[in-house]
């Protein structure tokens, strides 16, 4: 009675089961060192051997030489020398920024700005620095003003009336806002009142809800909008088909 034996693969005349591969020719876990498989890079001491003979070799004035080279070169049109010059020279290009994510883009770019406190500090170390720039000390009394005070004691001065002020603010009620006001801005801004003209009431009503939702103001009512419109000489209109009501002599801009 006949045997079922394993299948054995063949790959490059040689089995899996003696070279530590699977069946699709991959080295598997535990795999012992063999052909393909090293156990550590065996060059790794001569190469280092050969960098350093090539830096013991090459001196600031043949660098300088072949640098010359490539600018000569990169003058006459030859692209991989002009895109070797300018990486080495002005740094890799900056990453684009996502039109998606151009507001968190805006508003990191702000959180990173120097404050007030950050321009006096370092206004401070470049005064004691500067040895001209250093306010006179008890050594020059000719030079000294009594009447102007020390860095230190304006920033000192300015940090407590920044506390202050934001102690103050903290403590005092918030504002009642206006919807009123907010309407009147964005009518101001968005709102083009032109005859010929015509939108949706509810697109207009949905831009007005993003501009308040973006500027933090409260949305006034949508009866109170359509009264707005009207004094301002727009008119409300219902197609017969789509039952769409439209506001005729308005235009919402971008």
């Amino acid at each position: 009675m006949a045997r079922h034996l394993p299948a054995r693969t063949v790959l490059n005349g040689l089995e899996t089961g003696k070279t530590g591969r699977d069946h699709k020719g991959r080295f598997v876990a535990g795999a012992p060192p063999g052909p393909g498989r090293p156990v550590a890079n065996p060059f790794a001491r001569y190469q280092a051997e050969l960098r350093a003979a090539l830096l013991t070799e090459v001196t600031p004035a043949d660098v300088r030489t072949i640098l010359r080279q490539v600018i000569r070169i990169a003058k006459r049109g030859h692209l991989p020398a002009v895109e070797l010059l300018l990486k080495w020279v002005l740094g890799a290009p900056p990453a684009p920024v996502d039109p998606d994510r151009l507001d968190e883009h805006e508003l990191d770019v702000r959180r990173k700005q120097p404050t007030l406190l950050d321009q006096l500090a370092l206004a401070d170390d470049q005064a004691e620095d500067d040895p001209e720039a250093r306010p006179a000390t008890a050594d020059d009394p000719d030079d000294a003003d009594p009447l102007e005070p020390p860095l230190r004691t304006v920033l000192a001065w300015a940090i407590q009336e920044l506390a202050e002020a934001r102690t103050a603010l903290q403590a005092a009620p918030p504002l009642p806002p206006d919807p009123a006001a907010g309407w009147e801005a964005f009518a101001r801004d968005r709102l083009e009142f032109i005859p010929e003209a015509a939108v949706e009431v509810d697109q207009l009503y949905g831009a007005y809800a993003r501009w308040c939702a973006s500027y933090g103001a409260v949305v006034l009512e949508e009866a109170k909008v359509i009264a707005a419109l009207q004094a301002n000489g727009a008119s409300l209109r219902t197609l017969p088909l789509t039952q769409c009501t439209t506001v005729q002599g308005v235009r919402v801009t971008v």
